[in-house]
């Protein structure tokens, strides 16, 4: 009985504590001029947005006000990093670009794409979302493994469009199937998430250390939840059509193709 007791007390205060996890709450909100954002990135301290209406890539300040801007990309998705490299995916040039010392190249010795969608990069290791193709791209640091093709089941894809990698994992916007999808490094499917809010379209991911951040772009609202699919937080303040998100300097920034707007947010 008193085992039976001492659990139960556990339980409570396991509850209790779980409670005191803050939500994220609306800092302000950056307007844009004439910018429909897609992906971000920081780099160098500095806010790079993929516009990809205008076809462009801007630097903002906390402003908003664009303070450079790079041009002759067609269609630039979710952007990702590589050290001090951009890396852009071209929805409508089937490669990747790369931005570093102020001079455009590109992503060597990649897969052959068709409509890549996002790419992000960990140490040695890189992924890439291709759009068209219901695949993810895995280069492990020794060869390129590929993961999905099309269908609804467990470990396939109905257009992916982001992608994040942590320290064990690949993560995947699995958009129109409406959920994220976990695979391990040999690319084997090991979990699906967030398929049980009812999200429209998955378009953007970005994964912390014990939370995934979902946009789901046509019902206008922002996911988190926890790595064991826990919804802790739903987000539809000052959020319309939001695409992409990173956590920077502990604030939540949150990009709206449709408002032209980055939402930033704290705890």
């Amino acid at each position: 009985m008193i085992r039976i007791i001492s659990c139960f007390l556990l339980s409570i205060v396991f509850v209790a504590c779980s409670k005191t996890q803050k939500d994220w709450q609306l800092k302000k909100e950056i307007k844009l001029d004439d910018v429909y954002p897609i992906g971000l990135a920081v780099l160098n301290d500095q806010l790079w947005l993929s516009d990809g209406d205008n076809n462009r890539l801007v630097q903002i300040n906390e402003d908003g006000k664009i303070e450079k801007e790079l041009v002759d990309f067609e269609r630039p998705m979710h952007i990702g990093l590589s050290k001090n490299t951009l890396l852009i995916p071209e929805y409508g040039r089937d490669t990747i670009s790369t931005y570093t010392g102020g001079k455009k190249g590109f992503l060597r010795d990649i897969p052959k794409l068709d409509a890549p969608a996002g790419v992000f990069t960990l140490g040695k290791e890189v992924a890439i979302a291709d759009f068209y193709t219901n695949t993810v791209h895995f280069f492990n640091g020794s060869i390129w493994l590929k993961i999905g093709g099309k269908g609804t089941a467990e470990g396939k894809f109905n257009y992916p469009t982001d992608v994040h990698l942590s320290t064990g994992f690949i993560f995947v916007a699995d958009a129109y199937n409406h959920r994220v999808q976990v695979f391990d490094k040999s690319g084997r499917f090991v979990k699906v998430l967030g398929q049980n809010l009812g999200i429209n379209a998955a378009t953007g991911i970005y994964v912390a250390d014990k939370e995934l951040f979902i946009t789901d772009f046509e019902n206008s609202r922002v996911f988190v939840v926890s790595l064991e699919n826990e919804l802790i937080q739903e987000i539809t303040q000052a959020i319309e059509k939001p695409t992409d998100m990173l956590i920077y300097n502990e604030q939540l920034y949150v990009v709206n193709y449709k408002s032209g707007i980055v939402s930033v947010y704290e705890r």
